[in-house]
Formats: C-alpha cells, structure tokens, sequence
C-alpha cells in the first residue's frame, strides 16, 4: 500500500519556431505515494534526501527499507548525456505508515549513472555498471568496476568476527618443474 517514487525529469513548454517540449532539470529524487482505501495521495520524504538526479538505481534491502546509490545530475536546462555529471550518494529510504526519512549511509566509491544494484542475500548490495564523467576532459566513459555495499554497514550492524579458514599445507608447489 505504499510505493517509494524516485526522480524523473521535468517537461517544460520549448519554442524553437515550433510548439514543442524539452526536457528540463531533475525534479525532487524522493516521494512515497500511499494507497488508503482507494486513494492515493503523497507522503514527504524527510531527512533532506539526496540532491534531484535521476539514472540512479533503488534496491529492496529489506520490508520498508530502500537503498538509492548514485546517480547523475544536470548542469544545463537542457538535460542530455553530454550535461550529465554523476554523484557517488547512497542512503537508505525507510519508514512505516505517513513517516518516511532519507538516511545517508556511505558513499560509492566510484561515482556513477545508469548502474544495477542488486541484492545480494546475507551480503549486501551489488553495484555494477554505470557511466560517469571525468573532470580532467569531460569525457564520459563507462564505470567498470564494481562494488559491494554490506547490509550490516547499511543497517548500523555490528560486522560479525571473521572465520578462521584451516590452511592445509600441502606439500610445496613449484610452477617450474613438471
């Protein structure tokens, strides 16, 4: 009965010699939008929230419980791909009933656009893919390296203590003889 809506891009009336439209700047990031005995009406997001992007990616990590990670930003009106600069946020959207907050949690390590996120179970979140610009050129170029974001660091969780793996020794291997 509850669904988190997340960024978009606004349409604004664009004359050129023709009636037409454009796309302008990212509107808000974050709204929920609640169904009450067939209604729908819309729930603010508190907490602040990321800045207005859009390409950015929401994940499930649990009952009531979102992640947003990444996503880019418009320097111009005029939003294309050439305008677009990626943002390495990542917070979780959480709540029950009419309250809702944005948490920030930690950031990407790579900022990134258009990138999966995917759970992982009893891990964490899988981020892959993605695009970002660089400030030396302005090229865009594709992300290639991906990162796992933990559940337990998302959550505020306590990491458990690691398990010590047996070691068998085995005898000595020597990649030069045959």
């Amino acid at each position: 009965d509850r669904a988190l809506i997340s960024g978009g891009l606004a349409i604004e009336p664009y004359v050129a010699g023709a009636p037409s439209i454009r796309l302008a700047m990212p509107t808000a990031p974050l709204s929920v939008v609640a169904r009450d005995a067939g209604v729908f009406r819309g729930l603010t997001v508190g907490g602040g929230g990321p800045p207005s992007t859009i390409l950015h990616a929401l994940t499930t990590i649990a009952p009531g419980i979102v992640l947003v990670t990444g996503g880019a930003q418009a320097q111009t009106m005029a939003t294309t791909t050439s305008t677009l600069w990626a943002i390495d946020d990542a917070g979780t959207v959480s709540g029950t009933g009419d309250v809702w907050t944005y948490t920030a949690t930690t950031a990407l390590r790579e900022a990134r656009w258009g990138h999966t996120a995917t759970l992982v179970p009893g891990r964490g979140i899988l981020v892959t893919g993605g695009f970002r610009r660089s400030t030396a050129d302005q090229r865009l170029s594709p992300v290639d390296e991906a990162e796992l974001i933990l559940i337990d660091d998302l959550l505020g969780l306590p990491r458990p203590d690691p398990v010590p793996c047996a070691v068998d020794a085995g005898p000595a291997f020597d990649a030069g003889r045959r």
